[in-house]
This record gives C-alpha cells, structure tokens and sequence, in this order.
C-alpha cells in the first residue's frame, strides 16, 4: 500500500525538523545541565579526602575555630574581619557565615570545608551555563562554555584551596546577578531584580572585587540598547547605592587596619604581567603553580596571545560582536582589582595566586565563544566529537594533576618549592607549616634552608625562637636575635620576646655560675626594656654572686619603685641593710615591707 504523499512530506519534515533541533535540543545537549554538574562533581569529589596546606587555610578555620564553631558568631561575622581580629584588611562576612555553617556539620576536620567548596564550584558551572544561554549563546556554545570552566586546571586553584572560597561566592553571585538583570529587562517581573539585588549583595559581601559589577550592569545595559533613562535604572540605582552605603559602613566598623602591603598605581604597574599570565595559562595550562611568579615565557606568551586574539577580533573588519566587548570589559575589571595590591615581600615570595583567575576565567570564556565557529562543536561529526573528548580528557587530567598538589601541606609546599626554588619566602612558609603542626625540627631545616637564600631578619629571629624556646640553646640563640635585629628586625612583639629571653638565658649563665655573662645578657635586657622589674630584681642576684653588694642593693631598690609588689626584693634589702650596720635603720622598713605582703622571716635566720 502507498504511503499518500502529503503524509511523506510530513514524514520528511519531521526528520529536518528533529536535525535542526538535534544541537539544540536532542541528544547530549538535551542533558547539558545535569551533565555539566555531575563532572565537576565527579572531577572534584577526591578533594573531600584532603588536607590543610597551612596557607590561610588555617588562619581562617583553625586558629579561629572556636568562634566558627559557635553559631551565636553568625552575625559578628559582619562586624569583624575575615579572621574575626579587626586588625586585617580583609571584610569576607559571607565567608565567615559560610565556614561557620561548616563547622556546626563536620568540626574542624577538613573534609566538609573541601566539599563545601565543590558544590559551590558545581553551582556556579550551572550558573554559568545559564547565563551563557541567557547572554544569546546556543545550547552547544553554553553547554561548553560552562564544561570548560567546571574542568579547566587553572580554575581548579580556586575550587582546591580552602581559603579561595571567597573568590569562588564572589563569581557564583556574580553571574546570579547578571542573570537576574536580564530577566528584570526581558520579562519586567519584579522578583527579578529583588533577585538580582540579593545577589550583587552576595557578591560584594563575599569579596571586594564586586565594587566593579555596577558600571559592568551598565555597560552589559549598553551594548544590549537598552534603556537606561527610564524607571528602571532608577530602581537598580538606587538599590546598588543603598547595599554599597550598608557594605561600606559595616566594613569600616569593622576593620581597624585598612591598609595593605603596597596599594595604587605602583603597585599596578608592577604587577603588569598578570593579566598576560592569566591568558596564557588559560589557553596552555601546562605549567601551574600554587604560588606562582611572574615569568618571562608566560608573560611574553600571554601578550603575542593577546594580539592574536584581538587579530581574530577585527580580521573581517566588521562590528565587534558587543558580548567579546562585554566579556574583554568584564576580564579586565577583576583582574584590575588584583592588580592593585602587592605584597611587600612579593620579590622573595609569589607574585599572585592563581585562584584569582577564578573570576577572570568567565570574562575569557564570554570573550570567546562568539569567535568559535559553531561547526567546532558540532558532534555530529566524528573528528569534531574525538578532538573535544580529547579535550576535555586533557584538561581534566591537568586538574587531577593539580589536586594532588593539594592534597596536604607537604605536597602543596614541595611542588612551590620544586617550581621556584630560588625564592626564600616560599621555604619558610614551608618551614612555618611545619611548625603549625608543631613539628619543630622540620621548621627549623626549612628555616635554615631560607636562611641560606636570604638573610631574613624574620627568617633569623625565628630562629632565635627555636633555639630559645625549643632546644634551649641560648647561645645560638643569643647569635640569631642579634643577628635579626642587626638587619633590621621590625616584627610586632619580637622586642618583649628578646627581653624575655635575656632574663632566661642570663639565669641559665647565672646557674653555670658565670656571672659576668649573666650581667651583661641581663643588663643588655634593661637597655631593650628599662622599666622591667624582674630584670633589675635579677640583675641585682647576679651582683651579689659576683661581689658588687652596692649594686646589687641598687638594682634592688629600682625593682621594688617599678614593681612594689615584688616581695622577694624586699626580703634580699631587708637581709643587706640588716648586715650593713651604717644602715641598719632600713631594715625595719624593708621588713615590713615583705612581711606586709606575706612573706615571713624565720626565728634565727635573716
């Protein structure tokens, strides 16, 4: 029987129809967002097995974790900084609310902080993929535009290291917000810009860099032609205006230390090459690095990457597509912010960390979908589908790789070592994770190690605190405080640890009964800190072992007008003016002096 050919022309329709559909809406992409979460989650699921590296990690969690595990902290986390001190530079409240979440679920271990950290990265790769859709790209583009960064090594740094979650809640909000602008001007729903709102106020209470998201609004507003002279912009003005005056004063009660190492355009200039790094570590992610420095090869081959985008950019001298511009715009403001500090000691230390790029990642990939052909991602065809499996298996590989980096502090600290062995500053922090985990003699190989790089007056005065403290070797110690502070030895709190030590080691010299050193290590702690008690009430012992009574009764008597409650003194003043027959008189009134404060002399001994 014959098909009737008006049902053979619906039949071949039909098949046209479902390939057109096919990129769009059939086959893998029909799975997009499903599949999109369930390899980032697969890629990253090992880290809930990892470790501290002991680089902000533990600023953050551990030396506070007895107000992270008190939820009645919740809300001080807005009125304190990152580490709950007021002292730092740093206002992260949603970071803070987010780790104290942690902390009621799984206490201090480091699993729960890990996975935490996953699923916020698997939120904010269906984000991406939504707000990739919602910008105009087709499913494909989305669809692969947010793969890329849910697998891409370099955006892994963030994900992996515990401290970046900052990072990782300012760029979730971020997009959130930008989605929820489009819908406040495609659809005119007011939850839309409630929602929008509530979002660029997550991101400015996760992390400075959201300053720049409001004329990012505008310029996205612009390139669109949209209207931004009526109602509307009003309302998203006013309500930008009023969340940065709540940020900004809650911020300012809140950190008393506003300043950081090196801010401003010194500070921009010096760190020129970042954005360049950041390009070519995203397009040849083969050489990674949890603290990273500058180098000439990334630098230079960032720039000629640069130039030949932006060859690929104007080749056809035809209108730039506005959401390359939007993407370049976006790119550039977060990696502004960055630039814009630099730690004073970056030339022994690292230049920048990698973590940053997490933000920055997402202006590169909006830059450059709409110059990738869409028969690139074509999966029809079977070269298209086997070069980005292949892709996508390397990139993947690459992050596996970077996550045994992170996997605890030895290897964190071993492959900064291994990348840049020449820097001091990276062999001490790996000596200072040791001594977090009060593994003292690894400290001090590692404190030795950085030494030998660079005569650090920090690097020495630790030093100095080991032999001290530790192995109560006071005359190497002796040598390496001197040593510190004769290079310039400016830490907080360093001076009063130096006094302290100098009674100390002049007891130990006093007990060997080498009292001329002992004199001299205690007077030396007078000269540092001249209104010390002990250290007169000691020095003047010392005195009297050697023969020098009249100092000694000296040195007394200035103990007892700095500390009039050292009873001891007294007693010792008591004992000299009783033997000293032209002064006998004194001792009454040293006597009750001690006995005022309950000391108590025995018959028949003085």
């Amino acid at each position: 029987m014959r098909v009737p050919a008006i049902l053979q022309m619906n039949k071949k329709s039909k098949k046209k129809s479902a390939e057109l559909l096919q990129p769009e809406q059939s086959g893998i992409f029909r799975y997009a967002p499903h599949l999109i979460f369930l390899l980032a989650f697969l890629l990253y699921l090992p880290t809930i097995k990892s470790g501290y590296v002991y680089f902000d990690d533990d600023l953050v969690i551990i030396d506070n974790y007895e107000k992270l595990s008190n939820v009645s902290n919740f809300f001080s986390a807005f009125t304190h900084d990152a580490y709950f001190s007021n002292s730092y530079p740093y206002y992260r409240p949603l970071l803070s609310t987010s780790l104290i979440v942690d902390a009621q679920l799984g206490g201090i271990k480091p699993g729960v902080y890990h996975f935490t950290n996953l699923l916020i990265h698997c939120l904010t790769c269906l984000s991406l993929f939504w707000l990739l859709s919602l910008l105009g790209f087709n499913r494909a583009k989305s669809f692969f535009g947010a793969l890329l960064f849910a697998v891409h090594p370099l955006v892994s740094n963030a994900v992996l290291f515990l401290a970046a979650r900052t990072d990782q809640m300012a760029t979730l909000f971020a997009i959130l917000s930008f989605a929820f602008i489009i819908l406040y001007y495609r659809d005119k729903k007011g939850y839309a810009i409630a929602l929008h709102l509530l979002c660029f106020a997550g991101a400015l209470y996760s992390k400075e860099s959201a300053v720049f998201l409001p004329p990012l609004y505008v310029l996205y507003l612009l390139l669109k032609k949209e209207k931004i002279t009526d109602l509307k912009i009003v309302w998203l003005a006013a309500g930008w205006v009023l969340i940065f005056i709540s940020w900004f004063y809650l911020r300012s009660i809140s950190i008393e230390n506003t300043s950081l190492d090196q801010v401003g355009v010194a500070s921009v200039m010096k760190n020129l090459p970042f954005p360049f790094e950041i390009v070519s570590k995203f397009i040849f992610p083969v050489s990674l690095s949890v603290m990273p420095v500058y180098t000439v090869y990334n630098t230079v081959s960032g720039i000629i990457l640069v130039l030949l985008i932006f060859f690929l950019i104007f080749r056809k001298k035809q209108q730039m597509n506005p959401l390359v511009i939007f993407g370049i715009v976006w790119f550039i403001a977060f990696a502004l912010l960055n630039m814009s500090s630099r730690i004073s000691n970056a030339d022994d230390n690292f230049n920048y960390l990698e973590q940053r790029a997490y933000s920055l990642s997402v202006g590169l990939i909006i830059c450059f979908l709409p110059l990738v052909p869409d028969a690139y991602l074509n999966l029809r065809k079977r070269s298209v589908s086997l070069v980005l499996a292949g892709l996508f298996l390397a990139l993947s590989a690459l992050t596996l790789v970077q996550e045994t980096k992170y996997k605890n502090a030895f290897n964190y600290w071993t492959s900064a070592v291994s990348d840049f062995p020449e820097r001091p500053r990276i062999e001490f922090n790996f000596g200072r994770s040791y001594y977090k985990q009060n593994d003292i003699p690894n400290f001090e190989v590692h404190l030795l190690r950085a030494i030998k790089l660079k005569k650090d007056p920090e690097f020495l005065y630790q030093l100095g605190m080991i032999n001290a403290v530790s192995k109560k070797n006071y005359d190497s110690a002796y040598y390496y405080f001197t040593e510190a502070f004769r290079n310039g030895l400016t830490i907080e709190g360093a001076a009063g640890n130096f006094v302290t030590f100098c009674i100390e080691s002049s007891i130990d010299l006093y007990n060997r009964k080498e009292y001329t050193k002992a004199i001299e290590r205690c007077s030396l702690a007078i000269e540092k800190d001249p209104k010390n008690a002990s250290a007169y009430y000691n020095l003047g012992s010392f005195q009297m072992a050697a023969g020098n009574k009249q100092k000694a009764m000296s040195c007394w008597r200035r103990s007892v007008i700095l500390d009039p409650e050292l009873k001891d003194a007294y007693r010792n003043l008591y004992a000299y003016y009783t033997e000293n027959k032209a002064r006998v008189d004194s001792s009454g009134y040293y006597l009750a002096e001690y006995q005022k404060r309950g000391g108590k002399i025995e018959a028949g001994k003085r």
